[in-house]
């Protein structure tokens, strides 16, 4: 097993979660992953669980991210093989523009030894937390929110339609918004990653007027993404 060594207080019994954790994180490790994003999810959610399971012996409130980090990155990963498995990748992506690669690639190493992508709060933390106040005040996603997602667009009311369609317009223009801020940071793990979650949401948007339930994955993806940024900027400051 191939993980770091938690520091436990002395006389302190080894905490079940750490070393729940700590299994975990050692059956995750893929040996080998030919595509550069998806190793990415995998070394950030090693990376992040060992931090997590090396902060439970002494935890406090701020070591919440981590956790934070660890889980978006796992559904992230479930959710993208969803999204093929389900047949809305493939339905999709022919519906959107490839996305520019980033500025710079992060290099090769052992997965075994990730490290977490943001040791320091990037300067684009500032503009993602903005971006996450849009969200959360956005009145045409909270409109799209009450709608039930179990619903195709071959049956929904012209209401609802009308709904689906302003949403799709958000998630377009926010997807736009979460690429430009992250073209300004120099760090291509983040870039990497920010731009997969633009390119998911645009795919959902594209599939909106023709909207079926596999589709929820594409959104989901993007969200997931969107938020593992989020709390690793959190995780940054702490």
């Amino acid at each position: 097993m191939i993980v770091s060594t938690v520091s436990y207080n002395s006389g302190q019994a080894p905490d079940p979660r750490a070393a729940a954790m700590r299994r975990r994180i050692s059956a995750e490790i893929p040996s080998r992953t030919g595509h550069r994003i998806i190793r990415e999810l995998y070394e950030q959610f090693i990376a992040y669980a060992r931090a997590y399971s090396d902060a439970i012996a002494n935890y406090t409130p701020h070591d919440e991210p981590l956790t934070g980090v660890t889980i978006s990155a796992s559904r992230a990963i479930t959710l993208i093989c969803d999204a093929i498995t389900n047949g809305a990748a493939a339905a999709r992506v022919i519906l959107i523009e490839p996305g520019e690669p980033p500025t710079e690639f992060e290099p090769l190493h052992d997965p075994a030894d990730s490290k977490p992508f943001m040791p320091e709060p990037d300067p684009v933390c500032s503009e993602w937390d903005a971006l996450g106040d849009r969200l959360e005040q956005s009145p045409a996603l909270e409109a799209w929110v009450a709608v039930d997602d179990d619903i195709p667009a071959s049956r929904w009311t012209p209401e609802q339609r009308d709904i689906h369609l302003a949403a799709a317009q958000f998630h377009n223009e926010f997807a736009d918004q979460i690429e430009q801020a992250a073209r300004r940071s120099d760090n291509p793990v983040l870039q990497d990653l920010a731009i997969l979650s633009a390119q998911y949401r645009r795919a959902y948007a594209a599939a909106m007027p023709t909207y079926v339930l596999a589709d929820s994955y594409l959104e989901a993806v993007g969200a997931d993404i969107f938020s593992l940024i989020w709390e690793a900027c959190h995780a940054a400051e702490n």
